[in-house]
Formats: structure tokens, sequence, C-alpha cells
């Protein structure tokens, strides 16, 4: 094979290569990888999620927001899918307690590990009295 023949088609090889690197995706977190989602469930019944907040490092190491406000009377279970958590991660959950009919907010921190097996998903319970890692 003739040598300028050889480098056009090595050019155009190394080309192709830095065009797909360039616009490849950003690889995204998964189970048992990069951290986990969370999801929060009530362990009280009559006590129900009006608010959500959650503030913590995401799978990259920056620390994030996530907010949600759910109104009267709110879920008993909800997900936070499509946001990635790893670390200490601050949840902070309005509450409504359907007896005696209060509300109130209670925070808590958990350790939301990296690397998990079985499930990509981290569950923090709540009730009248506060929220814990479960």
């Amino acid at each position: 094979m003739n040598p300028p023949r050889l480098l056009a088609r090595l050019l155009v090889l190394v080309t192709l290569l830095l065009a797909t690197s360039i616009v490849s995706p950003a690889p995204t977190a998964r189970a048992a990888w990069n951290g986990q989602q969370i999801y929060i469930s009530s362990a009280e019944g009559g006590v129900t999620a009006t608010s959500l907040q959650i503030v913590g490092p995401n799978q990259n190491g920056s620390v994030v927001t996530y907010g949600a406000y759910f109104g009267y009377p709110g879920p008993s279970n909800y997900w936070v899918g499509g946001w990635w958590w790893k670390g200490k991660v601050q949840v902070t959950i309005g509450l409504a307690i359907a007896n005696p009919g209060l509300s109130k907010t209670v925070t808590c921190y958990g350790d939301v590990p990296s690397i998990q097996s079985g499930s990509d998903w981290v569950r923090v319970s709540f009730n009248r009295y506060g929220c814990w890692k479960s």
C-alpha cells in the first residue's frame, strides 16, 4: 500500500475516533456503580409527605438540591427517579398528620452508598417523630 493513501486512511480513522468521543454522552450512574436513587416511605398510617427536599452530592460529586411540593394530604411513598446521590445527604420532609390534623417538618441525614447490590434505590422512612434511612 502506498504511504500517502495509508496516511489518509489513518487520518480518517483518528478523526472518526475523536468525533465519537466528543459527542458521546457522559456516563450516568447505575445500580452498584456510582450512586443510588432515593425514595421516601411512610412508616405510620395517616402520615403523608406534603413536601420533600434532598440536598447532597450527586454521582459527579456536585452538591445538588431536589425539591418537590405535593400539597395536602400528599403521598405515603414517593420515588425520586433520575436523581443519583452518594455520600452524606440531608432529607427534609413536610408532613401531614391526619390524626390530630397537624403538619410539621422533619429532617434526617444519611450516607448513601456509591456501590450497592440488588437495587439502585435507598429508602428513607418517616413518621410523625422523624425520618431515617432504612
